[in-house]
């Protein structure tokens, strides 16, 4: 029997209120932002996977993971301690030598622990035991004189001093020189502009299919997000959200073909239901985006199995908010095609607002997704900045197949075009960012409307983008 819901007015609405997350960010915090776990002494100098832990007592706080993983002589901690000197953490566990605040250790976006050394254990010399001086003549032994108890002196406790935030990139000037700020930046403002606006998600319409394992229970979360990000823009007033699974498919293609029958989404979309699945590869993973050209109403399919459970794209929302953002570039794009502007905008820009709302209450898990996220060009493949000059030329706008082969990847649509989404946002703002579709849904070019926007030409702008990009590489 398929499962399919009803369109939510009354309860959806009260859903969606109930969803709304009331966050107030503190962006400016140091460290941790979760209770602390404890304390864990370190008795001897220690290093793990080539860090240096010096002795003394550390402060530990976890993150999507439990005090008792952590702490204790068979937490994750004391085994670290335990490893060789260069031994690598076990998988799939990594060390964030750019994480902000206290030494970070990370097992995937949103999951680990930091450890805050508190104060150094002192050095404690041994008392010399004094050797006897043979004598021909016995000395008699002298009376005692009492020594007084010298009062310790208390060990100050020492001062941890605030965290200081980066630098702010201001403009095209000073962008490249404090590139160290760019992620930071980007992520406040947009933390600031989510706190301050009210959503406004219009109706949304969920199918599922009979075989669906719910891997997001609050989706409408995610959604909102992204609607208090956009907040000064124009928003789809219903959105068709369909879940399926591997065992779904056919039933998530008829979905598809109803919601586009009659060529209504503007290209034939048979077999869409397995791309969106990468059959025949499982397990299933992703989701895309349609529009009805007659109504307006996109419609957002995304795969659920039972695989997805374990997945934090599936798990956190940031799928949901990747595909949501789509329908809101289409409608700034004045319900045009996507083809306007460049394909790593498109994709780059949905992969950075997927991060910047899910994680705008908490900068550290906006940095292990950007790490997730960006690891091919900030750190394994570096790009140089010719060649990401060369990348982000806004005249390959059409067909995957311009980005594949031996010169192209086509994952550094997503990883190169959400750094240069970074840079812009971190300059400019999150509503400057949004005018570049908005612009050029009034007819301009791409090359025209970021000129109107930022000032500089393209032709500069990229140049400036490219080596603000290089400059944040590990």
């Amino acid at each position: 029997m398929h499962i399919k819901s009803k369109v939510l007015k009354g309860l959806l609405l009260a859903l969606v209120l109930a969803l709304i997350p009331t966050v107030k960010i503190s962006a400016d915090a140091a460290g941790p932002q979760t209770p602390s776990c404890g304390n864990y002494t370190v008795t001897t100098n220690e290093v793990i996977a080539g860090v240096k832990f010096p002795k003394g007592t550390y402060q530990i706080n976890t993150f999507g993971i439990s005090c008792a993983k952590v702490m204790g002589s068979k937490g994750l901690f004391a085994k670290f301690l335990k490893l060789k000197d260069k031994d690598p953490l076990p998988k799939p566990w990594v060390y964030l030598a750019d994480a902000i605040g206290a030494p970070k250790f990370s097992s995937g976006p949103g999951v680990g622990f930091r450890v805050q050394l508190l104060g150094s254990m002192p050095t404690v010399s041994p008392t010399p035991t004094p050797s006897a001086t043979p004598s021909a003549t016995p000395t008699p032994t002298p009376t005692p004189t009492p020594t007084p108890t010298p009062t310790p002196t208390p060990t100050p406790t020492p001062t941890i001093k605030p965290w200081i935030p980066p630098t702010a990139p201001t403009n095209w000037n000073d962008v490249v020189q404090n590139a160290d700020g760019i992620a930071y930046w980007a992520w406040k403002k947009s933390a600031e502009k989510i706190d301050s606006a009210t959503s406004k998600l219009g109706l949304i319409e969920i199918l599922m299919g009979p075989n669906v394992v719910i891997n997001n229970p609050t989706p409408l979360v995610a959604l909102n997000l992204v609607s208090r990000l956009s907040a000064n823009y124009e928003e789809p007033k219903k959105v068709v959200v369909v879940y399926a699974g591997e065992k779904d498919i056919e039933w998530g293609q008829k979905q598809i073909d109803e919601f586009c029958a009659g060529r209504v989404c503007g290209y034939d979309v048979a077999g869409e239901a397995k791309k969106a699945c990468n059959i025949p590869v499982t397990p299933c993973w992703g989701g895309l985006a349609l529009r009805n050209n007659r109504t307006n109403v996109p419609l957002i399919y995304m795969t659920a199995s039972e695989w997805g459970k374990t997945d934090p794209g599936h798990t956190t929302g940031t799928l949901e908010a990747h595909e949501y953002f789509h329908t809101i570039q289409d409608i700034l794009l004045a319900n045009g095609s996507t083809d306007v502007v460049p394909r790593w905008l498109t994709e780059g820009s949905a992969t950075w607002v997927q991060r910047a709302t899910v994680f705008s209450s908490d900068f550290s898990k906006y940095e292990v997704q950007r790490d997730r996220d960006n690891n091919d060009t900030l750190s394994r493949n570096k790009r140089t900045a010719a060649w990401l000059e060369k990348f982000l030329d806004p005249d390959y706008t059409t067909g995957w197949d311009k980005w594949n082969g031996n010169e192209y990847d086509s994952w550094a649509i997503y990883d190169v075009g959400a750094l240069a989404t970074e840079v812009l946002v971190a300059i400019g703002g999150v509503d400057k960012f949004l005018d570049l579709y908005k612009v050029t849904g009034t007819g301009k070019s791409f090359t025209q409307a970021f000129e109107s926007i930022y000032g500089i030409s393209w032709r500069d702008g990229v140049k400036v983008i490219a080596n603000a990009i290089v400059a944040q590489q590990k």
